[in-house]
C-alpha cells in the first residue's frame, strides 16, 4: 500500500447519514425518519425502493475512494430493523456507489458493529487496530475506540485534508474506558 493512512487494511462504513442523506416520503411529505414501528412498515410496503429518495454524501465517497486507492478493503456494516432493509440498502449501495464495496453486512443493533468488525479482522488475518469504521453514532465510535478500532465521525471528513486518522490512532483509549 502506498500513501498516506496504509495502516488501515479495512474499513467499514454505516449507511443512515454517512452513506446516505436520509429523505423519505412519508404520511405525503418528505422527511429523514419516524418511529422504529412505522419504519418497519414503510421498508415492508416499500421494499427495495426504501431508498429511492436519498442521495450519496460527496466528502464520504470521496473519502472511501481515496481509502481504496490507498489499498484499503470497503465494506458496508449497518444496522437495520428488517430484512426488507437489507435489500433496499443492497440497492442504494449499487445504485450510488457501484463497484465501490466489497461486500454489504448487516446487524440487528447499532452495538453489534464492534464485535462484528473483531470477528472479520480475526478471519481476515489482520489486527482490530488496522480497522476503522466511518460512522455518526457516538456510542458506536466510542466503543470503537475503547476496541481498538480506528473510529471516524462523519464531521471529521468535512474537512478533507486536516485529519489523519493514522497520526491519532486511538490515542483516546484509556479515556474511553
Amino acid at each position: 500500500m502506498n500513501g498516506e493512512n496504509s495502516l488501515t487494511k479495512l474499513v467499514f462504513f454505516d449507511v443512515d447519514g454517512v452513506l446516505s442523506v436520509p429523505r423519505y416520503h412519508m404520511d405525503g411529505r418528505m422527511t429523514i425518519g419516524t418511529t422504529s414501528e412505522k419504519w418497519i412498515a414503510y421498508c415492508r410496503i416499500h421494499g427495495k425502493d426504501t431508498y429511492e429518495y436519498c442521495t450519496g454524501v460527496g466528502p464520504v465517497r470521496a473519502y472511501a475512494e481515496k481509502r481504496k486507492r490507498e489499498g484499503a478493503r470497503l465494506f458496508v456494516l449497518s444496522a437495520v430493523a428488517c430484512e426488507e432493509e437489507e435489500r433496499a440498502k443492497d440497492r442504494f449501495i449499487e445504485r450510488l456507489y457501484p463497484g465501490l464495496f466489497e461486500a454489504c453486512y448487516y446487524v440487528y443493533e447499532a452495538a453489534d458493529k464492534i464485535p462484528f468488525i473483531v470477528n472479520k479482522a480475526e478471519a481476515e488475518g489482520v489486527t482490530v487496530s488496522s480497522c476503522e469504521l466511518v460512522e455518526d453514532n457516538l456510542d458506536v465510535l466510542f466503543a470503537a475506540n475503547t476496541a481498538g478500532i480506528t473510529p471516524m465521525h462523519l464531521s471529521m471528513l468535512i474537512d478533507e485534508g486536516v485529519f489523519d486518522p493514522d497520526e491519532t490512532r486511538n490515542t483516546d483509549q484509556a479515556e474511553a474506558k
